[in-house]
């Protein structure tokens, strides 16, 4: 489906373009757009001198910030450093210095995207329950997928097939505040068995629950808002009816939230202290080049470029692409 212009976040596009060293990009696979100048025009001119600038240029270093102290990779990843959301500084050699500010409020995790070998990965974790006690599933590298002590006790990505005890696949919430559970389950293999119950709890209580009779059609897609709290944890079960025949059972999901916390991101520049509001980014180097969306004190936020090459600024205080272009200057030879 081809998104609106209301529903582009072309911030956030444009700031993970830049940590990528990539160059700026808009195309027109947009719906209703009433005037395309108004949405290419700030993006040409606030990315054409920064890419200009750094892209035939070697990266010097790149450091991570985790709100308190920098990393470098080894040691971000150590530190289990959430990557997509990161606070950057790349350096680039004979060329600019910027910071990229990729936190925000918003975030999603995926039981698909986020399947990993790895216990507690993008938040996740798998188990198998025999009688009350989760007890953590072992990795099978040939499969790429979970196992439990039966042959068929299993977690894979997308599907979990029951075996004498349930598989369970758990979220652990990273926020207080309101967050959306949505998702699908349906019958993968209805040539047999007698069902299974697929559920989404959080302690002992039942927030979803579906039975599936093995016919084959979906039992139910789901969404639903939860007041949830920092370290709750939801998991995502299927149990097997009398028997576990041809239980194999499609069941996604994705948790997504909004924390309501500010994340701006105040960094120290050539110039002084500048505030970096969530996808926002600040480049300079020692010509006097400035590139940046940034914040100014009474919330405004500025796209702003000062460059020998021109000199150009959008405003806008919710940072859309939709931003009017109120100056495009250029410098004198």
């Amino acid at each position: 489906m081809t998104p609106t212009v209301a529903q582009l976040d072309v911030d956030q596009a444009r700031a993970t373009q830049i940590a990528f060293g990539h160059a700026g990009f808009l195309g027109d696979s947009v719906a209703d757009v009433g005037h395309w100048i108004r949405l290419h025009a700030p993006e040409y001119y606030l990315m054409q001198a920064l890419q200009s600038r750094y892209a035939d240029a070697t990266v010097a270093g790149v450091q991570y910030h985790d709100g308190s102290a920098w990393h470098g990779l080894q040691s971000a990843l150590r530190a289990r450093l959430p990557l997509e959301r990161a606070r950057l500084e790349i350096g680039y050699a004979a060329g600019p210095r910027l910071w990229v500010n990729r936190d925000s409020a918003r975030g999603a995790a995926g039981s698909l995207a986020d399947f990993s070998h790895e216990q507690g990965g993008g938040g996740w974790r798998y188990f198998y329950d025999q009688g009350g006690t989760l007890t953590p599933m072992t990795w099978d590298p040939g499969a790429q997928c979970w196992r439990g002590p039966g042959t068929f006790l299993l977690i894979c990505n997308g599907v979990m097939h029951p075996e004498g005890a349930a598989p369970v696949r758990t979220f652990t919430v990273p926020v207080t505040g309101t967050v959306t559970v949505e998702g699908r389950v349906q019958d993968a293999d209805t040539s047999c068995g007698d069902g299974v119950v697929a559920s989404i709890r959080r302690g002992a209580q039942v927030l979803w629950q579906c039975a599936l009779p093995e016919t084959g059609s979906p039992c139910s897609t789901f969404a639903f808002d939860l007041a949830a709290t920092l370290g709750d944890v939801l998991a995502f079960r299927v149990d097997q009816g009398a028997n576990n025949w041809c239980d194999s059972t499609v069941f996604t999901a994705r948790v997504s939230w909004d924390d309501g916390q500010g994340h701006d991101w105040a960094i120290a520049t050539l110039d002084g202290a500048v505030t970096l509001p969530p996808s926002g980014f600040f480049a300079e180097d020692a010509s006097g080049f400035r590139a940046a969306t940034m914040r100014l004190p009474g919330d405004a936020v500025v796209d702003h470029v000062a460059s020998p090459e021109y000199a150009a600024r959008a405003r806008s205080t919710t940072a859309t692409a939709a931003a009017t272009p109120t100056a495009r200057c250029p410098r004198p030879a």
